[in-house]
Parts: C-alpha cells; sequence; structure tokens
C-alpha cells in the first residue's frame, strides 16, 4: 500500500470516529459496541453542557424565555394585564393627575382606535409618572384625571377607568396558555433527555432486529418519514418492541437488519438507538464518550450566547 493510500485510508477511520454522522462500517459498529461493555460510562463536561443548551428540552425553553421576556415587557406583558386584573381593582389609592401626551399606538380593538395617555401625578410631595391605555377615554393633553397607584410601588400606575397593558385580556389568556404548553414540552423534553444520560451511562449494549419499515406521507426536508419497527430480548428474555420515526438517517432502514442500541435494565422496554443518540456522540474509547465535535460546539456557544442574553434581560425586567 503507498503512503498516499495509507494516510487517507487513516483518515478515513478519524472521521468515522469523530462524530460524524456517516455510514458506519462494520468494524466501527463492533468497536463502539465492545467499548459499550465498560460501565458506567463517562460523559464528560462538553456533553454535559450540550445536553442542556442543545440537547431535548432546550429550544423549547429558549422559547419559554422569550415569552417571559414579552410578558414581563413594561406595558405589553402578562404582569401588567395581571395587573390590571387583580391590584388595581383592589387599591384605594387614589390621587389627582394630569395627562401629559395622548399619541395613538397604531392598533384598533372592536374597530376603535386604541392611545396610549402619559399622565403625572403626585404623591408626599414627590413627582411621578406613568402610562394607561384605552380606546374610549376622551381625554385630552392637560386634561385632569383620576389616577390609581400601588402603595408598594408607586411608578405602578394608571388612569382609573383605562387598562395599563396594551394588550387585551383575551390575547394575554393565550399568550398564558400558550406559556403553560411550552413549559410542558420544555419538562418532557428535559425528562428525556436524563433518560438518554442514564442510558448513555449505564445502558446495556443490545443488538435490536428491523422487522418492519412503513412509509408515511409526511416529508420532512423533502425526505420521507419512514415507521421503522425493532424487536429485541430484555436482560430478562422478555421480548420487547421498539418503534421509531426517521428521515435522516440512512442507515436505519436499509440493507442491515441489526442495529445498535442502549437498554435501560431497570425499565427494559426503555432503550435508544446508538445512531439516534442526540449531539452527535461517539464513543472511541472503553467508557468513556468523545467530547463533542467542532460542529457540536458551534451550537452549544450560539445557545449559551442566547440564554445569556435572555437571562440578562429577564434580570432587568425582574428588577
Amino acid at each position: 500500500m503507498s503512503p498516499e493510500t495509507n494516510t487517507s485510508a487513516t483518515r478515513k477511520r478519524r472521521a468515522s470516529s469523530s462524530g460524524k454522522r456517516g455510514v458506519a462500517t462494520h468494524e466501527d459498529r463492533k468497536l463502539m459496541a465492545q467499548n459499550l461493555e465498560h460501565t458506567p460510562r463517562v460523559l464528560g463536561f462538553g456533553n454535559w453542557i450540550g445536553f442542556l443548551v442543545a440537547g431535548p428540552g432546550s429550544t423549547t425553553s429558549i422559547l419559554v424565555l422569550i415569552l417571559l421576556m414579552v410578558s414581563m415587557w413594561p406595558g405589553l406583558g402578562v404582569v401588567d394585564c395581571v395587573l390590571d386584573w387583580t391590584a388595581f381593582p383592589m387599591t384605594q389609592q387614589e390621587v389627582q393627575g394630569k395627562v401629559t401626551s395622548k399619541t395613538a399606538t397604531g392598533w384598533s380593538i372592536n374597530e376603535r382606535e386604541q392611545y396610549v395617555f402619559e399622565f403625572e401625578f403626585t404623591v408626599d410631595g414627590e413627582t411621578w409618572d406613568s402610562w394607561s391605555y384605552s380606546c374610549r377615554s376622551s381625554a385630552k393633553t392637560g386634561s385632569s384625571v383620576t389616577v390609581q397607584y400601588l402603595p408598594a410601588r408607586v411608578t405602578v400606575a394608571r388612569i382609573k377607568g383605562m387598562s395599563y397593558s396594551q394588550l387585551p385580556g383575551v390575547v394575554v389568556l393565550i399568550g398564558l396558555i400558550i406559556l403553560s404548553l411550552c413549559c410542558i414540552f420544555a419538562i418532557r423534553g428535559y425528562v428525556k433527555g436524563c433518560r438518554w444520560v442514564r442510558l448513555m451511562q449505564r445502558g446495556e449494549a443490545i443488538w435490536l432486529t428491523l422487522k418492519s419499515k412503513k412509509a408515511t406521507n409526511t416529508s420532512i426536508n423533502d425526505q420521507r418519514v419512514y415507521i421503522l419497527t425493532f424487536e429485541y430480548e430484555d436482560s430478562t428474555g422478555r421480548p420487547q418492541t421498539h418503534v421509531v420515526m426517521n428521515y435522516k438517517n440512512p442507515e436505519l432502514g436499509g440493507q442491515r437488519k441489526t442495529h445498535l442500541a442502549l437498554c435501560d435494565s431497570a425499565v427494559p422496554s426503555r432503550c435508544c438507538l446508538v445512531t439516534q443518540l442526540p449531539l452527535n456522540v461517539t464513543l472511541s474509547t472503553p467508557g468513556q464518550w468523545d467530547s463533542p465535535t467542532g460542529k457540536t460546539w458551534r451550537t452549544i456557544i450560539v445557545r449559551l450566547v442566547i440564554l445569556v442574553a435572555l437571562l440578562t434581560t429577564l434580570g432587568f425586567l425582574w428588577k
């Protein structure tokens, strides 16, 4: 074999163990099975961070943080609407104030144009300012108005009969429902991620046998989605079935009928194909999962930047 051919073969072997999801060779699968026999396996710091910020439930968690940020945004969020529903109707603190400006928001509710009224008022000799929204009020700049304010937070105030929140209650209620659903999906995702972590650390390496492959009417990225049914025997000898949906891994459902998987010995019906583990993880060393690849690290860094920005904004809004 020439030096160039030998170098090319070495590069191919390195590529197969570096986390790239190509078509694995028989030697790759055999080596992986041997390395998986060592338990407990070390996940590594990089993979832990990857699971937290780029694993199951992470995308929904970012959406939850975005919705929370919107909900806390002054004049626009859920918090302001809740104050309209609860705090202001119960407060007895009222003073006279003066409208300093009246501006159209560009929104219409029930075919009525919405306006934002900025006003000022005085409490204990100190002047404060706030805002209110209304589609019905005829108040003008310079008009005298009755102001309701919260004694614990004088800056939170509205003109009596107007709204502290720009959004109608129905819109806020829909937003709360969406936020609740996102929280549920995020929690489910992280529970799934915890199961995968357990499988990666202590899961038993087994071989699944492909029994059926059924095409669906769904396509993702111009690739047909297939329902694959696998069978295997758990550690007690009982037959088990594992069903997955696949559209992006050409290795599944191909010519090969047996596939390597990890099975939870505590819950034998719970398993995961090695080729479908998240973050493109590989195991080239016995008992030690490889560090994330460069592409995965880029995803992790982008997610971390987004999370830090969202958490920082939430921190300022909370104050």
